[in-house]
């Protein structure tokens, strides 16, 4: 066999093996710019038959969790991630996308529940310490937000959302030092945020 043929072989082979994992690679970085535009439907064509073509990929999941929570179809939202848990009970996107869902829908002690479940697969997420630390800011359980919030900084001090909202907590107590003092710490890790 002669050595381009043998290469020729090579590469056809590769591309029937591996060829579906190079297409679907670039294929969350082109659903992040249907997402981004709001070409939720496009996303959705593509996330779909990925989970057709590649279920145990889990990325998938989580990114049709996030198309239709952005579109408000909650339940939806809901049936992708819980078949993503299936996938990967691991994924602590998915558990921050459970309880974004369902703190968005007003179901805390649900959001609690998923977001406290992740924690214990995920200790190290900070973003799932400062979506809990939200819930209960949001229900103005002030201790419970300040505890979360606490933790979180411990594990992620370079996150300023903790900054952000240990100043909200503190200014709703009426601790106005206290909060000005987490603004500015804030700001002194991202200028550019404008939640301070």
């Amino acid at each position: 066999m002669s050595i381009c043929r043998f290469i020729l072989i090579s590469i056809i082979l590769f591309l029937v093996c591996f060829g579906n994992i190079i297409v679907y690679a670039k294929d969350n970085t082109v659903v992040r710019t249907y997402i981004e535009r709001k070409k939720y439907k496009e996303a959705i064509q593509l996330l779909k038959q990925k989970v057709k073509d590649a279920p145990e990929d889990k990325s998938s999941y989580a990114l049709l969790g996030e198309v239709y929570g952005k579109q408000y179809k909650y339940d939806e939202a809901l049936k992708w991630l819980k078949a993503g848990l299936k996938v990967n009970p691991e994924d602590s996107g998915i558990y921050f996308g459970l309880g974004w869902i369902y703190m968005n829908m007003a179901r805390f002690d649900e959001a609690v529940k998923w977001l406290k479940d992740g924690l214990k697969t995920n200790p190290g997420d900070s973003e799932l310490y400062l979506l809990l630390a939200k819930v209960y800011r949001i229900e103005t359980n002030n201790d419970e937000a300040l505890k979360w919030l606490n933790e979180g900084i411990g594990i992620n001090p370079k996150n300023s959302g903790f900054y952000a909202d240990l100043g909200r907590v503190y200014y709703r107590m009426g601790k106005n030092d206290e909060a000005v003092k987490w603004f500015k710490d804030g700001l002194k890790i991202n200028p550019d945020d404008s939640r301070m």
